[in-house]
């Protein structure tokens, strides 16, 4: 009885309580968000589209989304980090999920 009664009563509520958890990891990671694409369009010439940049923001708010789906009320540790810092770890875990999917494909990949 208890474990329902702390249980969001509503949809407002539910976000209330999402927006107070996730907001000041969220907070530093818009922060290191523009001042990243600030410097990538500064360095961007005609040859360098701006896409690998977009590509790994979508990734991070893909990420994000999920994070806050599987648990918007009580995040753990990790996935605060994920929140704060995920977007500089997606440069280097691309890669790795690129060779793990590679090693899976098999000889009848296309």
């Amino acid at each position: 009885m208890d474990s329902v009664a702390n249980e969001p009563r509503g949809l407002g509520e539910l976000l209330a309580i999402t927006v107070d958890t996730y907001w000041p990891p969220l907070k530093a990671s818009l922060i290191v968000q523009a001042v990243i694409l600030l410097y990538e369009s500064l360095l961007l010439t005609a040859e360098s589209p701006l896409r690998p940049v977009l590509v790994w923001k979508l990734s991070y708010w893909a990420m994000f989304a999920i994070i806050v789906c599987r648990r918007p009320t009580s995040p753990t540790k990790i996935d605060l980090v994920m929140v704060r810092y995920g977007f500089l770890f997606i440069p280097f875990l691309a890669p790795i999920a690129a060779l793990i999917c590679s090693l899976f494909r098999g000889p009848f990949a296309l």
